[in-house]
């Protein structure tokens, strides 16, 4: 299908009705068959946990990934990775978004984000990404 992936700022409001950017979200993510690990949990996470008006039930949040993702890219060693983020300069709660990065960089994928805050993670890290708008 494509060489991008998305992280769990474009996952989430492709899959929620509600999101003011839903409809673009699932355009980009409906071309998109592949999932980073960790970015799949982020989303489970978020989906079901949000007040009872807009929280999803896990068991569709997980059908929707079966139907979506037909491939995962599994997280490099936590060890190795977390080295490396130290050696790029990200700490703290950067080091989730760093953790995407480098499983998209490693795997020569476009990391597709509505993460602004993420931008200077994903350079320091040198994936490629594009921020949707």
């Amino acid at each position: 299908m494509t060489s991008e992936v998305a992280d769990s700022s474009v996952i989430i409001p492709a899959i929620a009705s509600w999101h003011e950017v839903h409809v673009h979200a699932r355009q980009r993510v409906g071309k998109i068959n592949i999932a980073i690990g960790h970015s799949l949990s982020e989303t489970y996470s978020t989906l079901t946990r949000m007040p009872i008006r807009v929280r999803h039930l896990p068991e569709l949040v997980i059908a929707y990934f079966e139907r979506q993702f037909v491939h995962e890219i599994p997280l490099p060693p936590y060890l190795e990775s977390i080295k490396e983020l130290q050696r790029c300069g990200v700490a703290g709660g950067a080091t989730y978004d760093g953790l995407i990065a480098l499983t998209a960089r490693n795997a020569g994928m476009k990391l597709l984000s509505l993460d602004r805050r993420a931008v200077p993670t994903y350079e320091a890290v040198g994936v490629e990404y594009e921020i949707l708008n």
